[in-house]
């Protein structure tokens, strides 16, 4: 989402002495303004002021890193150490990264700092700010990045073709994301279009139809997908297929008519039931075949 050069405006205007930014503040933090600005926030801990700045081309929000680093610990639950340094949307404003600083493994080392990668909605509705953060928002920031790598990853799968949400958190479990992390990661493409099941599995049966399989044929491969029963259902009542007739192409064209041979009519029925015909399809497609004759 852009906003305009008056909401910008809006955007820059901090009134002295004002303890927080307005909620629009936060919500836009991250939004990028037609690639054109930069927009640098510094948050002192001591008096939680928001003072901006027009400094460059791209949005960028910042704190003090000398604040992040103070050794006396903040009042109210506030973990030490524990505070957002940066925000920087990356790219066409889909994603920001987040500098945060946090205490390192080691004492001796004071505090670290971290890199995290999140889609803009996701650090937009956590409604966090560049300053001193506590030790669960800094959790869920780390979260937050987890799904968005794993997000991330699921569309780049997306582009080798259609997947249902079940097997395409598969795969982000198969390269080593964590299940729980790819659920949610099929679960938010789903929920925004990038994955439309019964789309896909309508155009996989499609497919199938074309490979000259049955209706059985068909629906062990959606289910081996991935595919729920109402997806299936719907892509395979879909297809509108008389599927003797069509048992009785697939004859002509492999047979080019039912082998007279007993023994080898054994083996084409067969053939025809592992592609997922069953007896009365494959009875009636010899019944046409015989009265073309």
């Amino acid at each position: 989402m852009r906003f305009d050069r008056e909401d910008s405006a809006n955007l820059r205007e901090v009134t002295e002495g004002e303890a927080e930014p307005r909620p629009r503040r936060a919500r836009r933090l991250a939004e990028l303004w037609d690639g054109e600005q930069e927009v640098r926030a510094s948050v002192p801990v001591a008096t939680e002021k928001l003072a901006i700045s027009v400094e460059g081309r791209a949005v960028s929000y910042s704190a003090s890193r000398a604040a992040a680093e103070r050794e006396a610990p903040l009042e109210n639950g506030i973990s030490e150490g524990y505070a957002i340094l940066s925000v920087t949307p990356e790219g066409e404003g889909e994603t920001v990264l987040v500098m945060l600083s946090m205490p390192a493994a080691s004492e001796d080392r004071g505090c670290e700092r971290v890199k995290l990668r999140l889609l803009v909605e996701q650090y937009a509705s956590m409604e966090l700010r560049p300053g001193r953060i506590t030790f669960e928002a800094a959790e869920s920031l780390r979260e937050a990045a987890e799904l968005c790598e794993a997000v991330r990853h699921g569309m780049s799968l997306l582009q080798y073709g259609d997947q249902s949400s079940k097997r395409l958190a598969y795969k982000l479990t198969a390269k080593g994301v964590d299940r729980a992390t790819a659920v949610a990661a099929a679960a938010y493409l789903s929920e925004r279009g990038y994955i439309r099941e019964s789309d896909a599995a309508r155009r996989r049966a499609e497919c199938g139809l074309r490979k000259g399989w049955g209706l059985r044929r068909i629906r062990e491969d959606l289910r081996a997908q991935g595919y729920g029963r109402e997806e299936i259902a719907e892509a395979t009542e879909g297809l509108n297929v008389d599927f003797a007739d069509r048992c009785a192409a697939v004859i002509r064209k492999k047979y080019g008519s039912a082998p007279p041979n007993r023994g080898e009519q054994k083996k084409m029925i067969a053939a025809l039931m592992r592609l997922g015909y069953d007896g009365d399809e494959i009875r009636e497609a010899l019944r046409l075949l015989a009265k073309e004759r």
